[in-house]
């Protein structure tokens, strides 16, 4: 198979509790729909979140449990190429915490976000789906946004122009984000340099080592929904308050390699 576009919808942000409501995938060489199924989430919707992307408890009542798709869902992932998405980590968490509630293991291929590919080969402002569309495809934008299918089949739209746009036609999938190589974990919040350093790689304190970070953004990261790894690094920071700069350095650094080589096999690396 080749890369797949991907796309959820769900019941909120926050993937401890939160359902997946909707799937959408589609085969990014020919744009052929290979998924749209909806799901009953076995939670209420808030109406806040219907008034977004239109899907009603009602409109799912009736629908089957992720758990009845979930090894047509996994199959399909792990016979792909690459899975493309835009924000596609924020699709990656809440997928691996459907798949993770019912005790699977899902082998992820390389992902591709058309969001971060933009922001890494021509870095601005406002960087939603829209925009993106807007940009590089069709500056009237796009109907129906936010519904699974439309975005999926706007992303494919979006990468295809950035390809063009960036030269990127011969970049393999895994070579997509130039960055990619230095993640620590499945998302570019963290870089791990060849040299062996550990720097913050967003917000005020992006380009600084994580050890000259003070304790205080540990705990606000700590009180967020970002990606396991990262609210488990703040963990570690807020563990380390007393200690020196050079003792957080070389404590911190010993950690994240441990850790990293132990979760491998469950990471996108």
């Amino acid at each position: 198979m080749s890369a797949i576009v991907l796309d959820t919808e769900t019941t909120g942000l926050d993937k401890e509790t939160d359902r997946v409501v909707e799937l959408g995938i589609i085969d990014f060489t020919d744009g052929r729909e290979l998924m749209l199924q909806r799901f009953n989430p076995e939670r209420s919707i808030p109406l806040e979140v219907t008034a977004i992307h239109g899907i009603s408890d009602d409109d799912v009542a009736d629908c089957p449990k992720f758990e009845s798709w979930a090894e047509t869902v996994k199959t399909v992932i792990e016979q792909a190429d690459a899975v493309i998405g835009y924000h596609i980590f924020y699709d990656f968490d809440m997928l691996s915490s459907e798949f993770a509630r019912l005790k699977m293991d899902v082998k992820w291929p390389p992902l591709v976000c058309a969001k971060r590919v933009w922001d890494v080969y021509e870095p601005r402002e406002e960087r939603h789906l829209r925009n993106a569309f807007m940009r590089f495809v069709d500056r009237k934008g796009f109907e129906n946004a936010h519904s699974a299918l439309a975005d999926i089949q706007a992303t494919r739209d979006v990468l295809i122009a950035q390809i063009a746009a960036f030269g990127l036609e011969k970049v393999s999938w895994d070579q997509m984000d130039p960055e990619r190589r230095f993640w620590w974990g499945p998302s570019p919040h963290i870089l791990l340099s060849h040299t062996g350093e550990l720097k913050v790689n967003f917000g005020k304190h992006r380009g600084k080592h994580v050890h000259e970070v003070d304790t205080g953004f540990w705990r606000w990261i700590s009180s967020k929904d970002f990606p396991d790894h990262i609210l488990l690094l703040s963990l570690e920071m807020i563990n380390m308050d007393r200690d020196s700069s050079e003792e957080k350095k070389q404590k911190i650094l010993n950690w994240a390699i441990r850790h990293k080589e132990q979760k491998s096999s469950g990471w996108y690396m």
